[in-house]
């Protein structure tokens, strides 16, 4: 009998390590990671997770990132300062700024009167603090790239990536490629192809794994670090049709990272509010990657062509995507494709659903890992200690979870 993960990318890996798990990977590279020296997401993590990041990734320097944002061809460092707004919205500038005036305005009348108002989407969060016009002009081309619709975008989503930022973080590793290599290292045993079949349950509780060539017994809870679409078919016979029906409207997107060797200088993070298939680039260079190395971030899904496309293609379209943005001449150098990495947070009522689907599992002795599982947006920090703390007390997994 041994303590198992049942993987589908880094949060797998990372629950393994953490958990001193077997990792049961249904592909040929453990994660799916095949290109480390990408990084993982922004490979960084909080501040606040550095003793997990270090245990996991063998070192954890701090960084403090320059971020910014590409709009109309122009980089503005971030935080903004108000004067560079009327440069942003050159297209109807005056409109923009005059809307954004009075929806200021309004916000402090109603702190002071008060009077509700209901934000359910990522649309409703921008148009209440920052006006129509800025909502059409700046932030919708980003929002439809990085989340898929953004009237369909859970508000949420707005306060996790408009908050206030950290003002220090923590790398994973060395670099990026010596930190994966650190973690993989110390998973206990990882059994790739393993082409999983099906869970099989005792007195409703899951024991054991069934793969296409061979069972495992299971030691405690069986840890699942795979998108909901994914495990609901090992489920059908024990889950009822409302349970099945709810665990498959949990849906998730794709990531592409496509790798760039770029000369120009660039922040370590820009958000590209420019036409472009990807949303941000990202510089490994100041986590302690490979000087020059850019990497563009696609969130897709299934109907995307550049997700189905082959390799070249994808690398040649986002190359010279990046060099029509006016910031200097972009060669490919690779890509990787994270299937299922982003979870959809919808306005519809996906919290509730995903308790509910929680529940009627960690009865059943499976725990939820990782961002596509759980349906919460964690950094790779966060993913360690959590799955740490799963491990030594598992009953408590809603309290943890939140």
């Amino acid at each position: 009998m041994a303590k198992v993960v049942i993987g589908g990318g880094p949060a797998g890996v990372r629950a393994a390590a953490s958990l001193g798990a077997v990792l049961l990977e249904p592909e040929g590279q453990p994660g799916g990671v095949v290109r480390p020296e990408f990084g993982e997401d922004r490979g960084v993590a909080g501040a606040q997770d550095v003793q997990s990041v270090d245990e996991g990734y063998g070192a954890a320097p701090a960084v403090q990132l320059r971020r910014a944002l590409l709009v109309r061809g122009t980089v503005h460092a971030l935080p903004l300062q108000r004067r560079e707004l009327p440069q942003m919205l050159r297209e109807g500038s005056a409109k923009a700024l005059n809307d954004w005036t009075r929806t200021r305005g309004r916000r402090s009348l109603r702190s002071v009167i008060g009077g509700g108002h209901e934000e359910r989407s990522y649309r409703d969060w921008v148009v209440y603090r920052h006006g129509g016009a800025a909502y059409r002009l700046l932030f919708s081309s980003w929002a439809e790239r990085r989340f898929g619709s953004p009237e369909q975008a859970s508000v949420s989503l707005a306060h996790l990536h408009h908050g206030q930022l950290e003002q220090a973080e923590v790398a994973l590793g060395r670099s990026p490629e010596a930190g994966w290599k650190h973690l993989v290292a110390r998973v206990p045993e990882v059994r790739t192809w393993a082409g999983i079949e099906g869970i099989e349950f005792e007195d409703g509780r899951a024991v054991r794994v069934r793969t296409d060539e061979w069972t495992i017994d299971v030691d405690g809870p069986l840890y699942i670090s795979a998108p909901p679409s994914e495990f609901a078919d090992w489920l059908e016979d024990e889950l009822s049709p409302e349970l099945l029906r709810e665990v498959r409207r949990l849906r998730t997107r794709h990531r592409l990272q496509v790798g760039l060797k770029m000369s120009g200088p660039l922040p370590d993070e820009l958000q590209v509010l420019d036409d472009a298939p990807f949303y941000r680039l990202t510089s490994v260079e100041a986590l302690g990657g490979e000087p020059g190395l850019v990497v563009a971030h696609i969130s897709c899904d299934d109907q995307n062509p550049l997700w189905t496309a082959g390799e070249d293609r994808v690398a040649s379209e986002v190359a010279e995507a990046a060099s029509a943005l006016g910031l200097g001449r972009a060669e490919p150098a690779g890509v990787q494709r994270l299937a299922d990495y982003d979870p959809v947070w919808l306005t519809e009522p996906w919290h509730p659903i995903h308790v509910r689907v929680s529940a009627a599992l960690a009865e059943r002795n499976i725990q939820l890992l990782g961002r596509a599982a759980t349906f919460r947006w964690a950094d790779p920090g966060q993913e360690l200690a959590y799955a740490r703390a799963l491990g030594a007390t598992p009953d408590d997994w809603h309290e943890l979870q939140r």
